[in-house]
């Protein structure tokens, strides 16, 4: 069945009237899709749309959408739900029930399809809920598993725990695929910063470093104490040369005693250096508050965060595999070999910026849809494959090298 011109609705959940595309990664994913969609030779006509159980109102003149509204348009999803051939459900996910009606809706020739778009890392959040939630929390929670999905794509970073996990409870061959990032919201944020403060979001060269990890702390794949325990290191060796150590998304984290136990053995603390701070914009707090971003995963080797820090040329320590080739990358939970990488950085990044911008731009592009034209066509082959099964014979094998299927 041909699939040129078909409309695709990606999900999205608005809480508040007033929401920000900084608060996490979700709602950045579901526009950077929108906008490789949109660039395909395939025409289709590509949306959001808005599924909020609070239920906000997207004709409520206090609703401000932080995006241009013309480029990448979003309806109410019952508004548009009849007319969509392709449901991507990403920032939101529906029962069953829900996917049933959906495709009870179809008024086209086209057969509804729906797939999961997975971008977290839902084995583990889900585990720690079983393990960690409270009681009184307890029955508030609806797992996230639909049926009546017709695929599910996940983030490539997911793959090693999750596969098999989605496999089993969606009943699918579930598929890695192609990474998609896109500058569009940093450079917004760096053109309103210059006009309004006549300052730059880029790296500049300071002789005292602030060292910031940007870690979430939610959760045990993203926590700040190897970081920690690198600067601590690299402290212990160019005291002249740090001025302090933040931990954002750290204020929660830094006031329990089985943290601050750890912490306060550290020359960092000692010292008055190691400081805790709320959860930023990035570029807001690069600009503002950073030198060096320290950071480090467990099995979750990609995030925005690395690439909007490269972007602008800020040093990052790093143990992303995916992204070895950018930053200074130091292996799994070797903090001596990151505070080696720590030194490098403090001594050397603003003599070898160059080169380091080089590096940086060779992998942004791999994930710039504009840039790498292999992502739109792996996206066209996936989308056909729903309505003509295996038309198109891929390995769903990803390479992190390529961002593509080997």
């Amino acid at each position: 069945m041909d699939t040129n011109g078909i409309n695709i609705g990606i999900t999205i959940g608005l809480s508040t009237k007033q929401p920000s595309i900084w608060i996490n990664g979700i709602s950045m994913n579901a526009i950077f899709l929108a906008d490789a969609l949109m660039q395909s030779n395939k025409n289709y006509n590509v949306y959001l749309l808005n599924t909020s159980s609070v239920r906000i109102k997207l004709n409520d003149p206090d609703v401000k959408i932080p995006w241009d509204t013309n480029k990448y348009p979003i309806y109410e999803y019952h508004e548009m739900a009849e007319k969509t051939d392709l449901l991507i459900q990403l920032s939101t996910s529906f029962p069953k029930k829900s996917n049933d009606e959906f495709k009870g809706l179809n008024i086209n020739k086209l057969p509804k399809k729906i797939v999961g778009y997975k971008c977290g890392n839902n084995y583990v959040i889900e585990m720690q809920r079983a393990l960690y939630c409270s009681m009184e929390d307890d029955p508030k929670y609806v797992a996230a598993w639909s049926g009546n999905t017709d695929d599910i794509w996940f983030v490539p970073q997911q793959e090693y725990h999750n596969k098999h996990y989605y496999d089993v409870f969606e009943n699918v061959n579930s598929k890695p695929v192609p990474f998609v990032w896109n500058s569009i919201f940093l450079d917004e944020f760096e053109k309103d910063y210059n006009e309004q403060l006549n300052s730059t979001v880029y790296y500049e060269h300071t002789d005292k470093k602030r060292i910031v990890c940007f870690e979430p702390n939610n959760d045990v794949l993203k926590y700040n104490m190897i970081p920690t325990l690198i600067t601590e290191l690299a402290y212990r060796k160019r005291k002249d040369n740090v001025d302090n150590y933040v931990v954002c998304s750290g204020k929660t984290i830094g006031i329990k005693q089985s943290y601050i136990t750890h912490v306060t053995k550290l020359d960092i603390f000692k010292d008055g250096l190691l400081k805790v701070d709320g959860r930023w914009p990035m570029p807001k707090y690069l600009s503002e508050n950073t030198d060096i971003v320290v950071s480090h995963q467990w099995d979750n080797p990609l995030n925005y965060a690395y690439l909007d820090a490269i972007y602008f040329d800020y040093p990052l320590i790093h143990n992303a595999y995916m992204v070895q080739d950018a930053g200074y990358y130091y292996e799994d939970f070797n903090i001596p070999e990151g505070s080696k990488q720590l030194i490098n950085a403090i001594d050397n990044h603003s003599n070898n910026i160059d080169e380091y911008k080089s590096k940086s731009s060779l992998v942004l592009s791999r994930y710039t849809a504009s840039k790498n034209k292999g992502i739109i066509e792996t996206y066209d082959k996936l989308i056909e494959n729903l309505w003509n099964k295996d038309k198109h014979k891929l390995s769903y094998k990803y390479d992190w090298k390529t961002n593509l299927y080997k």
